[in-house]
């Protein structure tokens, strides 16, 4: 997008009450950001032109600070803008950007517990070592399965997809372990993405946002470990309502499988499938979801029968 144009977006977007829903409603069949006073005038008036010519000044500055940090912005009306994540229903107006953006066509998750055990993270580590070497993982840098899908035998795996519930300004925003994890990412050819400007600091209260991106983001994804109440169930939340297959661990000879709590969400799914996603994660009205297969995942095999499910599953 020129730069004009940009300064423009993003005074726009930082309007009270102009957020991800708004541009989606207005700009998603649009190929550039019109520079719409028309619109605004009909929905606030003057107070909305007058809270976007204050707002030009800052989109300036922050256009500044993101050339100083080496920081690519990209908007959701820019022909690179992940056509994936544009399916969501709140797709972020900008996305900050550091690293390989081509990563973003080729990402898929794999999700579960904060509290994994020994079997899940050593069931996430293999899952990880198949798929690194076709896809872009994504991460949101948190403990339990997601740190063990990232990090193999000490080291962050090759071209993996970092998404940050704060600013990429990391030295100042982020915590010191997350600081080392996003530079390995970016040293072994990953992208780091933020929806928050440059200084925002990490706020764990921004978790659910950063999962609809990490869902969004994804062709596919795996459930490997998670009781019923982990915050699994909010990358489920969003990617149940994406027309995309959802694979889940089944291990029905495993007495750990079979009893502990820590599997009660893949037990679930397993059990009453669309049901069982709907009660895991609150969608009222079924017909929300649009996750057309679930898919048990038994063992190694069974990782090559759900990739092809993917890449045969067109995007909406």
């Amino acid at each position: 997008m020129q730069n004009n144009n940009l300064l423009h977006l993003i005074a726009y977007s930082k309007i009270r009450g102009v957020g991800p829903a708004f541009f989606k409603k207005h700009f998603k069949s649009i190929k550039a950001f019109n520079y719409d006073l028309g619109l605004l005038a009909g929905i606030g008036g003057k107070s909305y032109l007058k809270e976007l010519e204050q707002n030009l000044e800052e989109a300036k500055e922050l256009i500044a600070t993101c050339g100083k940090l080496k920081i690519s912005i990209l908007s959701v009306v820019d022909e690179a803008y992940p056509a994936s994540l544009l399916e969501i229903k709140d797709p972020p107006v900008l996305l900050y950007i550091q690293g390989d953006i081509k990563l973003f066509s080729r990402c898929f998750c794999v999700i579960g517990s904060r509290n994994s055990t020994i079997l899940g993270n050593r069931i996430a580590n293999k899952i990880a070592a198949y798929f690194v070497q076709k896809w872009s993982l994504c991460t949101v840098f948190q403990e339990g399965i997601d740190e063990s899908v990232l990090i193999d035998d000490q080291v962050v795996i090759p071209f993996a997809t970092g998404i940050l519930s704060c600013g990429l300004n990391l030295s100042t925003t982020a915590s010191e372990k997350v600081q080392l994890s996003a530079a390995q990412v970016l040293e072994n050819g990953g992208v780091l993405i933020s929806e928050y400007e440059p200084d925002k600091k990490e706020d764990q209260f921004l978790d659910n946002k950063v999962f609809r991106i990490q869902a969004g983001l994804s062709r596919g994804l795996i459930l490997v470990q998670s009781s019923d109440s982990d915050k699994a169930k909010y990358t489920l939340r969003a990617f149940s309502q994406l027309k995309r297959p959802l694979g889940v661990i089944s291990l029905p000879d495993n007495e750990e499988f079979i009893s502990s709590n820590s599997f009660s969400m893949n037990r679930s799914l397993i059990k009453d499938k669309v049901k069982g996603l709907q009660e895991i994660t609150g969608i009222s009205d079924l017909s929300k979801i649009k996750a057309f297969k679930i898919i048990p995942i038994h063992n190694r095999e069974d990782y090559t029968v759900f990739e092809e499910e993917v890449l045969v599953s067109p995007l909406d």
